[in-house]
């Protein structure tokens, strides 16, 4: 487990707003400091549990650094990030890994707060899903529910059960565009469990539409606080049985109105259940919210009931496709084909296309390629508590806005 960090950066609000994401990821201990000298020193005593590294720091050279920690003996696993051209911060961790030290990864700058963010909320999500399990939180194997109603209904009341935020940026631009919101629960003996976790008993003891409420609740919260944001859009996932009702929908209008919230900054994401029966009725609901300015989603297209006859029936605005779709057309051109249809008809119909699960670039490559809008997933972030997710979009405002360092040819 991480206890101790230490962060050089030769820019001290980035080596501060690092800290302090590593901090909100539940290390403890996170020490900066902007001079290679005083980060050689530092090493000497062998305290910390992990070093993140600018390797541009100009009295002392990553290089040099990676030598002080090798020479010191160091267990401190390293993090290099760097704004010089790839081939420069490959070959230092190249050099690291030769040297015999332990390096986690090599961030490109100025995406590295962004990385970082994602890289430390990773961390705190699982040691606290691990310290669940060691607790005995977790639902037993064979399925049964491992909550009373009475407890689910005061985890909601009580709001241990909240959203974190997944963010989703544009395919193109990489602009930070919205986020999903994602049920965790954190329990009172300080333990914390995702969605996967308690799910199956919210759905025994019928209590879907309460925590759509909570979520929905979540979603204005934010977009209130965020008030400046006016191009965010948040996702909240509905059952198709609950959202297939016109008073449900007229609710959700009602309430977005009293919160003072513009309604095309929050989409339903219409999960794929309630069967082909259900679609005449879904099929008004969506349009009574489409007419009331909110966007629906059609979510993991082709899984469930998601099909093509709900897509003919139902007015989405949005057509959302899963990571294992994804997966499935990055390694199958059959695959691809098919996908790409789907995608053409959708943009045919003027229907927003975000992709999940994009994890890395050659993912980031195929969306945009594909023509999709918006991309979701580990290339961008991980599921994030409320505030990291605030500081998450100033930041991105901050680094949009701040000069970019000029890069060679090499």
């Amino acid at each position: 487990m991480i206890r101790h960090a230490l962060v050089i950066d030769q820019v001290e609000r980035t080596g501060l707003a690092l800290a302090t994401f590593m901090r909100h990821a539940g290390i403890p201990r996170v020490d900066v400091t902007r001079s290679g000298h005083g980060f050689v020193e530092a090493v000497q005593h062998r305290r910390h549990d992990l070093l993140v590294v600018d390797i541009d720091t100009p009295e002392v050279t990553g290089l040099q650094m990676i030598d002080a920690v090798v020479e010191a003996g160091s267990p401190s696993a390293l993090v290099l990030m760097s704004a010089q051209p790839p081939r420069i911060l490959q070959a230092a961790a190249d050099y690291a890994r030769a040297r015999g030290a332990r390096v986690l990864s090599a961030i490109a700058k100025p995406r590295t707060m962004v990385t970082m963010a994602s890289a430390a909320q990773a961390m705190a999500r699982e040691r606290r899903h691990r310290a669940g399990l060691r607790r005995g939180s977790a639902p037993p194997a064979n399925g049964t529910p491992a909550f009373t109603e009475a407890v689910l209904r005061e985890a909601l009341a009580t709001r241990q059960i909240a959203a974190h935020f997944q963010p989703r940026h544009c395919a193109r631009t990489g602009v930070l565009r919205g986020a999903e919101l994602q049920p965790g629960w954190y329990r009172p003996d300080d333990t914390w469990l995702p969605a996967a976790d308690f799910l199956p008993a919210i759905a025994q003891a019928g209590l879907h539409d309460a925590l759509v409420q909570r979520m929905l609740d979540c979603a204005f919260e934010l977009l209130g606080y965020m008030h400046k944001d006016h191009r965010l859009r948040l996702g909240v996932r509905v059952p198709a049985s609950v959202a297939a009702s016109v008073p449900w929908a007229q609710g959700v209008a009602e309430q977005a109105e009293r919160a003072g919230i513009a309604a095309e900054q929050l989409v339903l994401e219409i999960a794929e259940d309630g069967g082909a029966r259900c679609n005449d009725v879904l099929a008004g609901a969506v349009a009574h919210l489409r007419l009331r300015g909110l966007h629906c989603a059609i979510d993991r297209f082709g899984q469930g009931d998601s099909t093509l006859s709900r897509w003919f029936k139902v007015p989405f605005s949005e057509l959302q496709i899963d990571a294992r779709q994804l997966a499935q057309a990055r390694e199958n051109p059959h695959a691809r084909h098919i996908l790409a249809s789907v995608i053409a008809m959708a943009r045919e119909q003027h229907a927003t296309l975000l992709v999940k699960g994009v994890d890395g670039a050659r993912d980031l490559v195929l969306a945009r390629s594909l023509g999709c809008h918006f991309t979701q997933g580990a290339q961008h972030a991980a599921p994030m508590a409320e505030s990291a997710f605030v500081q998450y979009a100033a930041l991105l405002r901050y680094a949009a806005g701040r000069p970019q360092a000029p890069r060679n040819a090499d």
